[in-house]
């Protein structure tokens, strides 16, 4: 058996409505060709989904080489389920038409790689539309990170984004009254939304926090519900969905 998929916070169904936008431009829905980051991808299934989606440019990274071959396996495993599957979902082409090239062509895996985020690849740099990190900047801070640390983290983010268009999405427990200056740079005042250090736009928006349990079987016979208890507040059982979008060239 291969390793499981877990994910913290949130799945791609509840981040899907958030992400497509990010990632497909308005003129061109059919498009599926961004440039995709996940920052501490863990055993996180958001690959696969966006993999599945039709999105190929996806490249996966966690500082733990023992995970990151894991999901290597896991991911030929979807490629190949893919392949015996054939090309569901495609239409078939148009009589007198020629089949479109693309569709002869094996589609090409997700990259995954061992490393540290705050220190990417040299040859990544402005090559990412969309960066993800769903916890990571979480565990980053929450393991009782220094002001420097997060700054070279921030840093690292922003030189792999697309200089133009890129933007920067990071899922969070945290609120904004812990997590703005982070994102903002530590000599910043907190009341702007616009990063002189990071040279993006910061806004957020809050997802409630699923009650169902995701990973449990829809068929088991046991399957459980987390139901809210009375003291659940509807306005903090959310988590925090943080966007900084690239504004201008970095100082």
């Amino acid at each position: 058996g291969g390793m499981e998929s877990y994910d913290w916070y949130l799945r791609w169904e509840q981040l899907k409505d958030i992400l497509m936008p990010l990632l497909v431009p308005e003129s061109e829905p059919a498009s599926r060709s961004a440039e995709i980051l996940l920052l501490g991808c863990g055993s996180s299934g958001l690959g696969e989904a966006l993999y599945a989606e039709g999105f190929n440019a996806v490249a996966n990274v966690d500082r733990c080489e023992a995970v990151v071959e894991a999901m290597k396996k896991r991911h030929q495993a979807q490629i190949d389920g893919e392949a015996a599957g054939g090309a569901k979902g495609k239409k078939p082409p148009d009589k007198g038409k020629a089949a479109s090239p693309e569709l002869e062509v094996a589609r090409q895996p997700m990259a995954f790689l061992t490393a540290d985020a705050k220190a990417l690849p040299q040859d990544w740099v402005g090559k990412f539309d969309v960066v993800i990190d769903k916890a990571m900047l979480d565990a980053v801070a929450c393991g009782g990170a220094k002001w420097d640390t997060i700054d070279a983290l921030m840093r690292s983010v922003r030189s792999v984004l697309n200089p133009s268009s890129g933007v920067y999405l990071c899922v969070s427990h945290a609120g904004p009254e812990v997590r703005t200056k982070m994102l903002l740079g530590p000599r910043q005042d907190p009341g702007l939304t616009a990063s002189e250090a990071y040279a993006w736009e910061l806004s957020q928006q809050t997802l409630p926090r699923p009650l169902v349990n995701p990973t449990i079987d829809p068929k088991a016979k046991d399957k459980f519900e987390l139901t809210p208890s009375p003291l659940c507040d509807a306005a903090k059982d959310v988590y925090y969905v943080y966007t900084c979008r690239v504004t201008e060239k970095q100082q």
